[in-house]
C-alpha cells in the first residue's frame, strides 16, 4: 500500500493520461484491447490497477507505434467481463518486463494459407507493434481488383486475431472505369480459421458475387479470426466470441484535435448517440447507403452534410463515449467507397511520380472539352472514359469544395487503424495532384472561398493524424506554397473575396451584385484555423482580415446574421439589408456557416467587439462549425 501512496504522489507531477476499457459484449473477455494515447507516461510496457485501487485486478499494457504528431498505440492486457467498464490512470503503473511471446515453429501449419476467392495472398510486410504481431498481405482477385489484409496476432492469446480488409477496384493498365465481383467465390479464407467481418455472417462472400464497383471504389471491413482448433479452455472460446461481437471498445486520446475539443452539440449525450448510430453504422458497410454520421456518397451535395466539419465532440465524455469510436470506426472505412483510391498497377498505391497527371474531384482531370495537355494533363491513369455516379452507385468526389476528412483523420487518430491511414494517405495523393502552383494547371488557382477553408482543414488534419510523416511533410509544404503563391498574390488586392452576379440572388437583395458572406466567413476562417496550426504565419493575416471583413459585412446593427449581401461591386458600399428567402436566415444556415469566420475575427482582432459578442453568444451551445478551441482536461476525461 506504502508503494501504491508513493506513485500516486508522484504521478501528480505528469499529466493524466486516462484509458478507458469497456466489453458490451455478452461474454466474458480475457485478452488485448487496441487503442492510442497522447500524453506521456513512466514507461514503455507497465502494470496499472484497475480505477487506481490497489485492491483491484491489474492490468498491463504495452507501447505500440507512433500514430500522427504526437499520439501512440497502446495495447492494454485485461480481463473484462460483460458490460464492464474500466478506467485506468497509466500515471500510476509500474515497470513491467515484457516479452513478445515467439510465434509458431510451423506458422503455416498453425494459421493455414490466407485466400480471397480462392486467389493466394503475397506476404507485404510484418513487424512487432505493442504486444501484437502485425502482418499486411495482398492479393489480386481479379483484372481490377486488389485486396489488402492486414492482421493484429497476440502471442498469449493465440486462436484468434484482429484483422481490416479493403477490397480496391482500380488498376491503370486496364482501360474499363468499372469491374464486377467475381460470381463463383469471394470469400475470405485463412486456413481453418472462421472469418468473422463486421455485420456479416461468419465465413460468407466478402462483397456480394456479380457486384459492380467503380474504377477508384473500395470497401473495407473490420474482422476477426478464430482458429477453433486453437481454442483449449472455456475462457478462450469465451474471449473469441466476445472479439467477434465487435463490442469491444478503448478511449485513450484526451484531445481530437491540436487546437483542443470540438464543441458539445446542444443536449449531447454521447451514450445514446452511440446507441442510435452503433447497428446502423456496421450494417452499412455491407450495403452502398451513405453514413448518417460522416461524408455525403455524393461530395458535392452541399447543406448540413454529418461531417461539417470539427467533428467527434461525443468521444470526449470519460465512459460515457465508450463505443463512439467504433462508429466513427465503421464510418470512416465506409468512406472508402469514394471512387478516389487509386493503385499502380502491382496493387500498391499511387505514386507521386505521375509527372502529367492533374487531378479534380480526386480523379484524373478529364476535361472533354478541352485537348489534354498542360492545363489538364495528358495522364488518365490508363482508363478511355470519365466515370460516372451510374458506375459507382451514386459515390462521388471528395470536391475541392466539399473536402471533408474529419472522421476519417480522427478515426484513425483514436484507433491505429492501418486500413484507415491506408484510406487517409490516398486522400492525401490526391490532394496533391489536384491542389497545384505551377501556372500551367487549371488546378493552381484559388477557387471559392470554402475550398480554401477546406483545403486548409485537411491539411491540418493531415499534419495532426497520419502517420506517413513523409507525406504529411509534402501536404503542410503544398499548402504553405499555395498560400504563398496563388492565395496571398490573387486575393490580397480584394476587399471582398466571394461576390457574384447570380439573379437567384438579385431577386432576394434587389441588387445585382451580391457578397457571399456566410461562406466567406466559412472559408476565411478555416483556412485561418489552419495556419494557426501549420502555418504559414505571413498567410494568418490574410485570412484573418477576410474573417473580420464577413464579419463587417454580413452582420446588421443588431448582429443578425445575413446570407447574401448586396454590396457595390466598385466602391464595396454594402447596400440596405433586405428580407428574402436566402438572404436572411438566422437558423443554423447562417449560424452553422458563420461560426469559423466569427471565431477567427475575434481571434485575430481581440479589441473587435461585435466579433466577441457573437462568438460569446455562439460559444455556450457550440457546433461542429466552430473551431475546436475548447481545453482537453487536465485530470483526464
Amino acid at each position: 500500500m506504502r508503494r501504491f501512496l508513493t506513485l500516486l504522489a508522484l504521478c501528480a507531477a505528469l499529466p493524466a493520461q486516462i484509458v478507458h476499457l469497456g466489453n458490451y459484449s455478452p461474454l466474458a473477455y480475457d485478452g488485448w484491447v487496441r487503442c492510442t494515447i497522447d500524453r506521456p507516461v513512466p514507461h514503455e510496457a507497465g502494470v496499472v490497477h484497475k480505477d487506481a485501487s490497489p485492491s483491484s485486478q491489474v492490468c498491463h499494457y504495452v507501447l505500440g507505434r507512433p500514430i500522427g504528431r504526437d499520439a501512440r498505440v497502446i495495447d492494454v492486457r485485461a480481463h473484462l467481463e460483460p458490460g464492464e467498464i474500466v478506467r485506468l490512470d497509466l500515471r500510476t503503473a509500474e515497470p513491467w518486463a515484457f516479452v513478445v511471446p515467439p510465434l509458431p515453429a510451423d506458422i503455416m501449419t498453425f494459421f493455414g494459407d490466407p485466400s480471397i476467392g480462392r486467389q493466394r495472398f503475397a506476404f507485404v510486410a510484418a513487424a512487432v507493434d505493442g504486444a501484437a504481431y502485425t502482418c499486411h498481405l495482398r492479393a489480386k482477385a481479379g483484372p481490377m481488383l486488389w485486396a489488402d489484409l492486414w492482421t493484429r496476432w497476440y502471442g498469449d492469446t493465440p486462436a484468434f486475431a484482429f484483422g481490416e480488409l479493403v477490397v480496391t477496384a482500380s488498376n491503370p493498365s486496364v482501360p474499363q472505369v468499372t469491374t464486377t465481383v467475381p460470381t463463383t467465390d469471394f470469400a475470405l479464407r485463412f486456413g481453418p480459421a472462421n472469418c468473422m467481418i463486421a455485420g456479416a455472417a461468419a465465413n460468407e462472400p466478402v462483397l456480394p458475387l456479380g457486384e459492380q464497383m467503380g474504377d477508384g471504389q473500395a470497401r473495407s471491413f473490420p474482422l476477426v479470426l478464430v482458429w477453433t482448433n486453437h481454442l483449449k479452455i472455456g475462457q478462450d472460446w469465451s474471449s473469441a466470441g466476445a472479439a467477434s461481437s465487435f463490442g469491444l471498445t478503448a478511449i485513450g486520446l484526451a484531445q481530437l484535435y491540436e487546437s483542443g475539443n470540438p464543441f458539445d452539440t446542444p443536449n449531447e449525450d454521447a451514450l445514446r448517440w452511440t446507441r442510435e448510430n452503433f447497428a446502423g453504422e456496421m450494417a452499412r458497410l455491407h450495403s452502398w447507403q451513405q453514413s448518417n454520421v460522416s461524408v455525403a456518397a455524393r461530395s458535392m451535395n452541399t447543406g448540413a452534410q454529418a461531417d461539417q466539419v470539427w467533428v467527434g465532440s461525443e468521444c470526449m465524455h470519460g465512459p460515457a463515449s465508450l463505443g463512439s469510436e467504433l462508429v466513427r470506426y465503421f464510418a470512416a472505412l465506409g468512406q472508402s467507397r469514394r471512387p478516389c483510391h487509386h493503385l499502380e498497377a502491382n496493387g500498391e498505391q499511387l505514386g507521386l511520380g505521375h509527372a502529367n497527371l492533374v487531378m479534380w474531384t480526386s480523379r484524373p482531370h478529364y476535361a472533354t472539352w478541352t485537348t489534354p495537355g498542360d492545363a489538364v494533363g495528358t495522364d488518365r491513369l490508363g482508363k478511355v472514359r470519365a466515370i460516372t455516379e451510374l458506375d459507382t452507385h451514386g459515390w462521388f468526389g471528395p470536391d475541392r469544395e466539399h473536402l471533408l476528412c474529419g472522421t476519417l483523420a480522427l478515426a484513425a487518430r483514436l484507433n491505429g487503424s492501418p486500413a484507415l491511414q491506408w484510406q487517409l494517405r490516398a486522400n492525401a495523393i490526391n490532394w496533391l495532384y489536384g491542389e497545384t502552383v505551377d501556372p500551367r494547371r487549371s488546378t493552381s488557382g484559388p477557387d471559392a472561398v470554402r475550398a480554401i477553408g477546406y483545403a486548409g482543414v485537411f491539411a491540418a488534419l493531415c499534419d495532426w493524424a497520419m502517420e506517413d510523416r513523409q507525406l504529411a511533410a509534402a501536404v503542410v509544404e503544398r499548402w504553405h506554397d499555395r498560400c504563398t503563391r496563388v492565395y496571398r498574390p490573387i486575393l490580397e488586392p480584394i476587399s471582398v473575396w466571394q461576390v457574384i452576379d447570380d439573379n437567384r440572388v438579385a431577386s432576394e437583395t434587389g441588387r445585382p451584385w451580391n457578397a457571399m458572406a456566410y461562406q466567406n466567413a466559412a472559408g476565411a476562417g478555416m483556412a485561418y484555423w489552419a495556419c494557426k496550426q501549420i502555418g504559414p504565419p505571413e498567410a494568418l493575416e490574410l485570412f484573418g482580415r477576410q474573417a473580420a471583413k464577413a464579419m463587417e459585412i454580413g452582420y446588421d446593427a443588431n448582429r443578425t446574421e445575413w446570407d447574401f449581401v448586396a454590396i457595390d461591386q466598385e466602391t464595396g458600399v454594402v447596400g440596405p439589408y433586405v428580407e428574402g428567402q436566402g438572404a436572411h436566415r438566422t437558423g443554423w444556415f447562417a449560424y452553422d456557416w458563420y461560426a469559423a469566420g466569427v471565431w477567427a475575427a475575434h481571434d485575430f482582432e481581440p479589441q473587435n467587439e461585435a466579433a466577441a459578442a457573437v462568438w460569446a453568444r455562439m460559444m455556450p451551445s457550440g457546433t461542429r462549425w466552430c473551431p475546436p478551441v475548447r481545453p482537453a482536461p487536465v485530470e483526464g476525461r
